[in-house]
């Protein structure tokens, strides 16, 4: 028999009941948490166990055991072209309820794998997680393999964390969906950044957005300069010299690039792809463009110098 007070803590929180049904969610006695939501995962037969929130105990989410990450609501969301990609099932589920297709992992937000990025290459895709650090990594993780993805980011206001929210607060999702952005260069993310600074809003996707695209030089762990000293004068010869850029954009190193994607960064000398999401210092683009060792093109741009 249904908890019709469960149910009804569902549709409070954004969720329709015709999503429920279409979702088969309903309540279950759990052996463990008792009187709880049963979120069944897709066809799996398997389901995650959203316990009663009148119990302010942690974790409030558990899976049935053999359970593996799952990228909830494709089975519904993979014949549309448009897709958001949300941090857990309770937004895919308002999502859905807003009559936008939706998908999540069921392994939380840093969990996105290899599999779901091909299934997802050939659709236009939103992002949108928890406005916080953890919501923020799991954003750019995807964005730095599915870099044409579009983000989008929720407002920091009282009570207000994630989709579920915002929609409970009276926040209209179709709007919010109007402020998904592409970012094409590590120019516009800094200068958001900026902005966003000077009306004192959270900058904490920026961050770690800025941090991924910013390459570290990783010395091969065969091959360690004499005091790093060779590294550290190859590092600023230009990258520029090996790659004709048309303001500073050109044709991927990387991939079959039939649109100038690779920007080179002059402060950093160092280059990104935002279409295929590759990067790297001037080493990088030497041993790509000879096909060669790290300890060859070391040797090579020492004889550029």
């Amino acid at each position: 028999m249904q908890d019709n007070r469960l149910i009804n803590w569902l549709v409070t929180r954004g969720v329709s009941e015709s999503v429920i049904e279409s979702f088969n969610i309903k309540t279950y006695n759990h052996f463990e948490m008792g009187e709880c939501i049963s979120i069944p995962i897709n066809d799996t037969g398997l389901s995650k166990y959203r316990r009663d929130p009148i119990q302010d105990i942690k974790p409030k989410y558990i899976a049935d055991k053999g359970l593996k990450a799952t990228l909830y609501g494709w089975n519904k969301a993979q014949s549309y072209n448009t897709i958001l990609i949300t941090e857990g099932e309770l937004d895919t589920l308002v999502a859905w309820s807003n009559n936008i297709p939706a998908v999540s992992s069921t392994a939380g937000a840093l969990t996105f794998t290899d599999e779901w990025i091909e299934w997802l290459k050939s659709k236009n895709v939103i992002l949108c997680f928890d406005n916080d650090k953890t919501g923020a990594d799991g954003m750019v993780k995807i964005l730095m393999r599915l870099p044409q993805a579009k983000v989008i980011l929720i407002p920091q206001r009282p009570n207000i964390k994630d989709i579920t929210d915002y929609v409970q607060c009276g926040g209209n999702l179709h709007e919010l969906i109007k402020t998904a952005r592409q970012y094409t260069s590590l120019e516009q993310i800094k200068d958001e950044r900026s902005a966003r600074i000077s009306v004192f809003e959270s900058v904490i996707f920026h961050d770690e957005y800025i941090d991924a695209l910013t390459p570290k030089v990783i010395p091969n762990s065969r091959y360690v300069a004499n005091n790093n000293s060779d590294l550290e004068r190859v590092k600023v010869y230009p990258i520029s010299k090996l790659i004709d850029f048309n303001k500073k954009q050109a044709s991927c190193i990387w991939h079959n690039d039939t649109t100038p994607s690779l920007h080179f960064y002059e402060k950093t000398n160092t280059v990104y792809c935002f279409g295929c999401g590759k990067h790297g210092d001037v080493l990088d683009v030497y041993r790509t463009i000879h096909n060669c060792s790290f300890k060859d093109a070391l040797s090579d741009l020492k004889k550029l110098i």
